[in-house]
C-alpha cells in the first residue's frame, strides 16, 4: 500500500511537471526547459538531499567563473549556486529528517541573521552612492537579493549541516568533498597558470590572469585554501591515500602561483599549529628545511612577491596602504561619529562615507565596525567563541580519530580566519567565506554525531547491564 501511494506521487508529480511545461512553453521554451531539468534533478534526489549540498561544496570556489555564474533562463538570482543550496534545504524540510539545534546554535543563527539584515536595511537608503560606485542601475529588489539573500544562502550550509547531518559517514562524505572542491579548483589554477600566463610574466599579472578567469581577486580565492588547508592537513595525517595526498599537493602548487602573502603565512602557521598539536615536533623542522628548500628554486616571481616591499622597508607598499591611508581615515571616521562606532552605517558603508574613498577597509573588524557597530561585532566574535568553546569541549572528551581530526581541523580553520581577518576578509556571509559557514557546520555536526554515539552506549548498557558472576552474586 505504501508502495502504490510512493508511485501515485510521482505519477502525481509528473503529471503536473508535464502540465506546467506545456503552459510555460508558450511564453518561455528556456524556463520550461530548465523547469523540466530542475524538477527532474528534484526527483533523483528527494531521497539524498545530502547530494546537492556536495554539488554546492564542489563549485562553491569556481562559481563566479563566467560560464557557472549564468543566470538560469535569464531570471536574476538563479545561479548554479544558489539553486543547489536551496535544492538541499528544501530536500532536507521534505525529508522530515530530524533537525535539531541548540539554543545556543539557534540563537547565534539569529544573531547573524538580525547583524545581516539590520546592516543591509541601513544602507538602503545609500543606494544611489552604491551604484555609482559600481557601476550599476540596481533598484531595491535586486540590491536586496545580492545583498541579502544570498548572504543568506551562503550562510545556509551552517544551519542544514549543524541542524541535519549526524553520523561519521555523512561528515566523513562532507569532507571529501571540501577536499575534492579544493582539488578541483587547484587543478583549474595550475592549468589557467599554465596555459594563459607567459613564463616570464609578473607575479601582478598573473594574479590579474587568475583573477579574470575565476571572477575574484586572486586574494579571494587564496581564503578557500586558508580555511580548508587544516582538513587537508588532518585528512593527509589520517589516511594517506589518493584523494588526501593529491590535495596536499595541488593545494601547495595552487597557493604558490595566487601570490597571496597571507596565504603564503597562514598555510605555514596552519602547518606549525597542526604538527604541534598532534605532537610532530620533529616534522616542523623538516618543514623549515623543505620551505628553505623550495624558496631557493622557486621561480622568481613567487620571490619578488614575498619581498615586495620588504626589500625597501616601504609600509605603505607592504600593507598595500592600509596603514598609511585606509586605516587612518577609518579611525578618523569612527572618532569624529561617535553613533558609526557604536551602531555603524549599514553594510558597504566605507563606500559611501564622506571621509572614505576606498572599496573596503581591508580588514573586516574594522568592516564590521562601520557596517554594524561595536554592537555588530561583538556579535559576530560571540557567535566564534561560542563555536570554539564547544568544540574545544566536546574535544576534551573524546579520542575518537576520526571526530578529533574534525573538530581540530574546524578549531585551526576558525583560528586562521580571524587572523586573516587584520588584512581583510569579511564577518559577513560572503561567496569568498562560504567554507567558513561549512566548517563551522561540520565541527558542530561532529560533536553532535559524539555525543549521539555517547547517548546510544548509555542506553545500551542501561538495557543490558553487566551480568555479575555466579561465583561473585553470594556478596551481593
Amino acid at each position: 500500500m505504501k508502495s502504490l501511494t510512493i508511485e501515485s506521487q510521482n505519477k502525481l508529480v509528473v503529471l503536473l511537471i508535464t502540465l506546467f511545461f506545456c503552459v510555460t512553453s508558450f511564453f518561455n521554451p528556456q524556463i520550461s526547459l530548465l523547469l523540466i531539468f530542475a524538477s527532474a534533478f528534484f526527483l533523483l534526489t528527494k531521497s539524498r538531499p545530502w547530494l546537492p549540498l556536495v554539488l554546492f561544496i564542489a563549485i562553491a570556489p569556481l562559481s563566479n567563473i563566467s560560464f557557472l555564474d549564468r543566470r538560469l533562463g535569464g531570471i536574476p538570482g538563479l545561479e548554479l549556486l544558489n539553486m543547489l543550496i536551496i535544492c538541499s534545504a528544501l530536500l532536507y524540510f521534505l525529508s522530515k529528517r530530524n533537525f535539531k539545534m541548540s539554543f545556543g546554535e539557534l540563537l547565534m543563527v539569529g544573531i547573524i541573521l538580525t547583524i545581516q539584515c539590520t546592516a543591509f536595511i541601513r544602507s538602503v537608503p545609500y543606494l544611489p552612492h552604491l551604484n555609482e560606485y559600481y557601476g550599476e542601475r540596481m533598484d531595491e529588489v535586486r540590491y536586496a537579493m545580492s545583498s541579502l539573500l544570498k548572504p543568506i544562502l551562503y550562510f545556509l550550509p551552517f544551519i542544514l549541516i549543524g541542524g541535519y547531518v549526524r553520523g561519521k559517514d555523512k561528515v566523513r562524505l562532507l569532507v571529501n568533498s571540501l577536499l575534492a572542491s579544493l582539488a578541483i579548483a587547484s587543478v583549474l589554477i595550475i592549468v589557467v597558470y599554465l596555459l594563459e600566463v607567459p613564463g616570464a610574466a609578473s607575479w601582478s599579472s598573473a594574479r590579474a590572469t587568475l583573477g579574470r578567469f575565476f571572477g575574484l581577486h586572486s586574494n579571494d580565492i587564496a581564503i578557500f585554501y586558508i580555511l580548508a588547508f587544516p582538513f587537508v592537513l588532518a585528512n593527509f595525517s589520517e589516511k594517506k591515500g589518493f584523494l588526501s595526498v593529491s590535495t596536499l599537493f595541488l593545494s601547495l602548487a595552487a597557493v604558490a602561483i595566487l601570490y597571496s602573502r597571507t596565504a603564503y603565512a597562514l598555510v605555514a602557521f596552519s602547518t606549525v599549529v597542526f604538527l604541534l598539536w598532534e605532537n610532530q615536533k620533529r616534522w616542523i623542522v623538516l618543514l623549515g628545511v623543505l620551505m628553505a628548500v623550495y624558496l631557493s628554486f622557486a621561480g622568481s616571481s613567487v620571490k619578488e612577491r614575498i619581498m615586495f616591499g620588504l626589500d625597501r622597508g616601504d609600509v605603505s607598499v607592504i600593507s598595500a596602504g592600509r596603514m598609511n591611508e585606509i586605516w587612518p581615515s577609518v579611525f578618523a571616521e569612527l572618532k569624529r561619529e561617535h553613533s558609526v562606532f557604536f551602531v555603524g552605517k549599514g553594510r558597504y558603508s566605507i563606500i559611501y562615507s564622506n571621509r572614505i574613498e576606498k572599496g573596503h577597509p581591508h580588514n573586516m573588524y574594522l568592516e564590521a565596525i562601520l557596517d554594524a557597530g561595536i554592537i555588530g561585532l561583538l556579535g559576530f566574535l560571540a557567535c566564534y567563541a561560542y563555536v570554539i568553546r564547544k568544540l574545544v569541549r566536546t574535544l576534551n572528551r573524546t579520542s575518537d580519530r576520526q571526530i578529533t581530526s574534525v573538530l581540530k581541523a574546524s578549531l585551526i580553520s576558525i583560528l586562521v580566519y580571524l587572523i586573516s581577518g587584520v588584512s581583510g576578509r569579511h564577518f559577513f556571509p560572503d561567496i569568498t567565506n562560504i567554507y567558513l559557514w561549512l566548517i563551522m557546520g561540520l565541527g558542530l555536526a561532529a560533536a553532535k554525531t559524539l555525543r549521539t554515539e555517547e547517548n546510544y552506549s548509555s542506553r545500551q548498557i542501561s538495557h543490558h547491564p553487566p551480568r555479575i558472576p555466579d561465583h561473585l552474586s553470594a556478596f551481593h
